[in-house]
């Protein structure tokens, strides 16, 4: 669930460098702007509806180029761009896994998706309504997402994307706020805790 709830934020971040190139300014141009030479941290409530069940959680996701941290539903989640460690600290267990042993899946890595923004999604029609800007947007290429709706506001910030993926899988998220910083060091996408003999390390 973690990990496909980044991928959904690489791919909300993916979608606005579709359009980065057009000579009018548009809400995802702006959001593309903001996004190439910055790091991005969003607060965001998901629900996944799988079937007849319905899960639901919020998390914190950071991104910036291709590495990324995500906190949310007792995990902290990081790449720094070659490794994804994904920590339960309460159960003092990892798991460590390549970005390259990832790649095959966009899934399981949102980095992928980043990496290729604007080759990822194209824009299928556009709307505005009540100051929203509504994009209605499919893949360029297969990434485990069959559509895709999203919702920014004028200044390019998202407010709400609602994705279906290839396996039927509905996700919605909402995006309660968009901060731009400053980039920050490499190490702030690593662990900042040492693995001794008393956590359970699992490398995949």
């Amino acid at each position: 669930v973690m990990k496909k709830i980044i991928m959904i934020i690489a791919a909300l971040l993916s979608m606005a460098a579709a359009n980065a190139q057009t000579a009018h300014r548009t809400p995802l141009d702006k959001l593309y702007d903001a996004l190439s030479s910055s790091c991005v941290t969003m607060k965001c409530a998901y629900s996944i509806n799988v079937s007849n069940a319905r899960m639901k959680g919020e998390a914190d996701v950071s991104v910036q180029g291709d590495m990324y941290t995500m906190t949310g539903n007792g995990l902290q989640v990081y790449c720094d761009g070659s490794k994804v460690w994904s920590v339960d600290s309460a159960a003092m267990e990892v798991y460590v896994e390549s970005v390259d042993a990832l790649e095959a899946n966009s899934l399981a890595n949102p980095a992928a998706l980043f990496m290729h923004l604007g080759t990822s999604f194209s824009v299928v029609s556009s709307s505005q309504s009540g100051g929203k800007y509504l994009y209605s947007l499919a893949p360029k290429v297969v990434c485990g997402v069959k559509s895709a709706d999203l919702e920014l506001a004028a200044d390019g910030k998202p407010v709400a994307a609602v994705f279906v993926l290839e396996d039927g899988v509905k996700v919605e998220v909402v995006i309660s706020s968009m901060v731009i910083e400053k980039t920050k060091p490499e190490d702030v996408f690593r662990p900042q805790v040492s693995f001794g003999s008393d956590w359970i390390v699992t490398e995949l």
